[in-house]
C-alpha cells in the first residue's frame, strides 16, 4: 500500500501546477475603488480579482474601420463569476447585476454577459473598455475569476466555439446509452456486478459532462457557480473510484481492495491540498488513469484477455492529460472515457456471451445426464426383468407383489425429484438406493440391505451416482445368494469428504481404475460426468478389487463448498 501510493505521487503531483492555473495571457490594467485614479498597473487577465473588492478593469481593443462600415453589430463577451458595469470610450453602455462595495449592496449577475455596443460609439483604431466589478457573493475564492474577456460579433463567442458543443452532445448521448445498456443487463442478471460499475461510471461521467456544460446551456446566476465547480470535482471522484474499481475487479482481482483503497485516498488528497478547481479535477482525473493503468499492467501481467489494450487507452489519456490539461479537462476527457467505456463495453460483451455459452453448455450436459439416470432405470432388460418378478409376485404371492409395486414407485419418484439437482444430501442418496436394494431383492427373492458407518446425511454428492455404483455391482458382480452393502464416511484433512461403498465380490475379472481419466463402463462414464458438472475438477473418483470386496471410492468438497 505505501508503495502504491508513493509511486502514484511521484507520478502525478509534478503535473498538478499544469491545471492549477489556466493562464490567460489577455494584458489589462486594473486598480481597486480606493486607488487614486490615475494607478493603473498591468496585468494578465488571469490576476484580475475582484473578490471581496470593488475594482476598476481597462483593456483597450483595435476596431477596423471595415468593421464598423460592414453594420455587424458588436458586443463585448464577458466570462466572469461577478457583476460589473461597462464603459466604451468612456460611454456607459450596460451592466450584468450591480456592483457593490458590499454583498448587501452588489446584486449577483450572470456568469455570463453580452453588451452590446451601440455603433456610434465604435470608431476606428483604438477603442477603450472599462468595467467596474464587485465579486461578494462567491462562496469561495477562485485561482482565476475572469476568464473571458473580449469583443466580436453580438451572439458569437470565440472562447465557447459551436464545435465543442457538438462534440460534447455527441459524448452525453454515447455515455446515456451505455448507462441504459449496461444497467439493462445488470437488472436482467444482478450477479454481474461489472455491469453496474460500468453503468454507475457511465452515469457518473454523464454527470460530469453536463455540469461541465451547463455554463454554456443556461445562464446561471454567478453564485452558483461554485456549486457547479464542486459537482464537476465530486462526479470526478465518483468516477475515479468506479473506473478504478471496474477494472481492478477485471483485470487484478487480487488486489481490487488496495486499489481502490488507494483511489480513494489520493482523490481526498487531492481535493484538500491542490489549489484550485481545475486542478483538483484534473489531479483525481488523472489518480484514477494511473491506478486503471496498474490494474491493467496486472493483468497483461497475468496474461488476461483484454488487459493490454485497456492499458494503452488509459497511457493514451494520461498522454492527452500532460499535453494540454485546458482542453483535456474541457473535452478530451470525455472523449478519452467514452472510448474507454466502450473497449470495456465490447470485452463486457464478449465475456457475457463466453458465459452464456458456458451456461448453455452446463445445462445440456445436465439434461443429459438427467436423461441417463431415467435411461439407466428403464432400459429394456431392467424394466423387463422387474415385470417379470412383478408378475410372478402377484400370481404367487398378491401382498408381496404390492409391496414390490410401492418399492418400485418409491424408487422412480426419487429420481424423479432428484434429476435436475446438481448435488442432494447423502442421506436422501442413501434411501434412493435402499429403494433400489428392495426392489432387487423382490426380483431376485433375496435379501440386500445397504449399512452405513460414520455417514454425514447433509454431505453433498451428485444424484444417483452410490445408486449406479449399486446397480453396476449387479451387473458386473451378480450378487444372486444376497448381499450386504457397506458405506463409510469421514471427513478429510484437505476439506473434502470421503465416501467408500464396499461390495461383495461375487464374480472376477473387474479391472482397476481410479482418478478422472475415463472408464469402459457406463456406469463409471456416469458417475465421473456427474461429479465434473457438480464440481468441475475438485472431485476424486477410484474403483478396485480389494480383499474379496470391490471398493468405490469418492471424494467431494466439504460441505461448506457445496452449498
Amino acid at each position: 500500500m505505501r508503495g502504491l501510493l508513493i509511486a502514484c505521487l511521484v507520478v502525478l503531483f509534478p503535473h498538478i501546477a499544469v491545471a492549477a492555473d489556466i493562464p490567460n495571457a489577455w494584458q489589462v490594467e486594473m486598480r481597486t475603488e480606493t486607488d487614486p485614479p490615475d494607478a493603473w498597473r498591468s496585468v494578465s487577465l488571469s490576476e484580475v480579482d475582484p473578490h471581496g473588492q470593488l475594482v476598476w478593469v481597462r483593456r483597450r481593443f483595435e476596431v477596423s474601420a471595415s468593421s464598423i462600415s460592414s453594420g455587424t453589430p458588436m458586443a463585448i463577451h464577458v466570462f466572469a463569476p461577478a457583476s460589473y458595469e461597462a464603459w466604451w470610450n468612456g460611454t456607459f453602455i450596460g451592466r450584468n447585476g450591480i456592483p457593490g462595495h458590499s454583498r448587501e449592496s452588489e446584486t449577483p449577475g450572470r456568469i455570463q454577459g453580452d453588451i452590446l455596443i451601440p455603433a456610434h460609439l465604435l470608431r476606428p483604431g483604438t477603442n477603450e473598455l472599462m468595467l467596474r466589478m464587485s465579486s461578494f457573493h462567491l462562496r469561495s475564492r477562485l485561482s482565476m475569476v475572469v476568464q473571458a474577456l473580449e469583443i466580436g460579433e453580438f451572439g458569437n463567442r470565440r472562447y465557447e466555439p459551436i464545435h465543442l458543443n457538438v462534440f460534447r452532445l455527441m459524448t452525453a448521448g454515447a455515455l446515456l446509452l451505455a448507462a441504459v445498456y449496461f444497467g439493462a443487463l445488470y437488472l436482467s442478471n444482478r450477479r454481474e456486478v461489472s455491469s453496474l460499475l460500468l453503468a454507475m461510471l457511465s452515469v457518473s461521467v454523464l454527470g460530469q459532462l453536463l455540469s461541465e456544460s451547463i455554463r454554456f446551456l443556461v445562464n446561471y446566476l454567478y453564485p452558483f457557480h461554485i456549486v457547479r465547480l464542486w459537482l464537476i470535482a465530486g462526479f470526478a471522484c465518483i468516477s475515479t473510484l468506479l473506473l478504478v474499481s471496474y477494472v481492478g475487479l477485471r483485470y487484478s482481482r487480487a488486489r481490487l481492495p488496495l486499489l481502490v483503497m488507494a483511489a480513494a485516498v489520493l482523490s481526498a488528497i487531492s481535493l484538500v491540498l491542490v489549489r484550485g478547481y481545475d486542478g483538483k479535477t484534473y489531479t483525481v482525473i488523472l489518480v484514477g488513469l494511473v491506478l486503471s493503468g496498474v490494474a491493467a499492467a496486472l493483468g497483461l501481467r497475468a496474461s488476461i484477455r483484454g488487459a493490454g489494450v485497456v492499458l494503452g487507452l488509459v497511457v493514451a489519456s494520461i498522454a492527452l492529460a500532460f499535453v494540454n490539461a485546458y482542453v483535456f479537462l474541457d473535452l478530451a476527457w470525455y472523449l478519452a472515457i467514452v472510448a474507454l467505456l466502450f473497449t470495456l463495453f465490447g470485452q463486457q460483451v464478449t465475456e457475457l456471451r463466453r458465459a452464456q455459452r458456458a451456461q448453455s453448455e452446463t445445462e445440456l450436459r445436465s439434461a443429459r445426464l438427467e436423461l441417463e439416470l431415467l435411461r439407466q432405470q428403464i432400459q429394456p432388460h431392467f424394466l423387463m426383468n422387474t415385470l417379470t418378478a412383478l408378475c410372478e409376485w402377484v400370481e404367487s404371492d398378491p401382498k408381496v407383489g404390492v409391496k414390490m409395486i410401492d418399492a418400485l414407485g418409491e424408487e422412480l419418484r426419487a429420481i424423479a425429484a432428484m434429476g435436475e439437482a446438481t448435488t442432494v444430501p447423502l442421506g436422501q442418496e442413501i434411501e434412493l438406493c435402499r429403494s433400489h436394494l428392495r426392489v432387487m431383492g423382490f426380483k431376485r427373492n433375496k435379501q440386500f440391505t445397504l449399512k452405513t458407518d460414520g455417514v454425514d446425511p447433509d454431505a453433498r454428492v451428485p444424484p444417483a451416482i452410490l445408486h449406479t455404483l449399486i446397480e453396476n455391482a449387479f451387473t458386473h458382480n451378480g450378487q444372486a445368494d444376497g448381499a450386504e452393502f457397506l458405506l463409510s464416511g469421514r471427513a478429510q484433512e484437505n476439506g473434502r469428504y470421503r465416501c467408500e461403498l464396499r461390495s461383495p465380490l461375487a464374480r472376477t475379472g473387474r479391472s482397476e481404475c481410479s482418478g478422472k481419466g475415463n472408464a469402459s463402463g457406463k456406469g463409471h462414464a456416469y458417475v465421473r460426468a456427474r461429479l465434473r458438472h457438480a464440481f468441475a475438477d475438485n472431485w476424486f473418483f477410484s474403483a478396485s478389487a480389494v480383499a474379496g470386496e470391490w471398493v468405490d471410492c469418492v471424494e467431494v468438497p466439504g460441505r461448506a463448498a457445496c452449498t
